[in-house]
């Protein structure tokens, strides 16, 4: 496969939309619809990829006037963000005006100001932290990468007071793939996938449901949670071609970490993911992984 993870990112819009809770949305778009009469609401995103979150949330009624800070360190992601972020604005109507790494995106109802910062969480909260303040920090599909416990006293002193943290998209240790091919090699390949995820310097394949956890140990006010799961099956006997990318790349994070494990053998890898493929092709793969979402205040 001819993987590109602006490309993956882009692709898996469509699951991410089906997949957030909507519960946990409605309540994000009350509580900014309540400091809609402040100046400009400000708004940091944390492994923020190619600005998709962003989109959606004007997309979707969230945002009107807002700093939008967006943070990832892959160059290549926020290249093709920006790239596709100008398009967008342009699309929408909006006067597109472009400095170094901020948009300004202007229109008769609308101002956005995006500023890309191509660096690591880390770095930047070392940079910002004394300095800075957000009314909304957006964490989406990156929690579980990293060491939340050591994390959220940093991301408590960015947020103002009362503000928020809306945390999508958070991985809970569950995949399934349908139908099975061989029932035991299933459940070798996915515990030893959701053990490669412990047994990175940080992240935890049980994020989800940890947070609830970390959050009160934290002293942080959870408002709203619930299961935002991935599912992908054939509609109408096939997928979108959005869809079928997002399962090869699926596929290919699944080769990347098994391919030198000890505990499978190469050979019997490789014939389970041809073979997940070929249900792809044939239109009769089910795939679901199950995450949660959080909307929190800060006291």
């Amino acid at each position: 496969m001819d993987f590109s993870f602006p490309r993956y990112l882009a692709a898996k819009r469509g699951v991410d939309d089906r997949a957030l809770n909507l519960g946990v949305w409605q309540a994000l778009v009350e509580r900014l619809s309540a400091l809609e009469g402040a100046p400009m609401l400000r708004v940091l995103e944390l492994g923020g990829g190619i600005g998709t979150m962003f989109t959606r949330m004007v997309e979707w009624g969230a945002l009107f006037h807002v700093e939008y800070s967006l943070v990832d360190e892959q160059l290549e992601n926020v290249l093709y963000g920006m790239a596709a972020l100008n398009r967008w604005g342009a699309r929408q109507g909006l006067e597109v005006i472009t400095d170094d790494r901020r948009l300004f995106l202007h229109g008769e109802q609308n101002i956005f100001q995006i500023e890309f910062f191509p660096e690591t969480v880390e770095n930047f909260i070392g940079r910002v932290r004394e300095t800075r303040r957000w009314d909304l920090i957006v964490a989406s599909a990156f929690l579980d990468l990293v060491d939340v416990p050591v994390l959220l006293p940093f991301l408590k002193d960015l947020v103002a007071p009362g503000g928020l943290l809306y945390l999508p998209l958070n991985f809970d240790g569950v995949t399934i793939f349908e139908p099975e091919i061989d029932p035991e090699l299933d459940r070798l390949i996915l515990e030893t996938y959701h053990r490669t995820m412990d047994e990175r310097g940080a992240g935890d394949s049980r994020t989800g449901r940890r947070l609830f956890h970390w959050l009160r140990d934290a002293g942080l006010n959870i408002l709203e949670a619930g299961s935002s799961d991935w599912v992908v099956y054939p509609k109408g006997g096939g997928y979108t071609p959005e869809e079928v990318y997002f399962l090869q790349s699926i596929f290919h994070f699944f080769e990347q970490s098994l391919g030198a494990r000890a505990e499978i053998d190469p050979r019997q890898l490789s014939r389970w993911l041809n073979l997940r493929q070929q249900q792809v092709k044939r239109g009769a793969l089910i795939f679901v992984a199950h995450q949660l979402d959080f909307l929190v205040q800060i006291p």
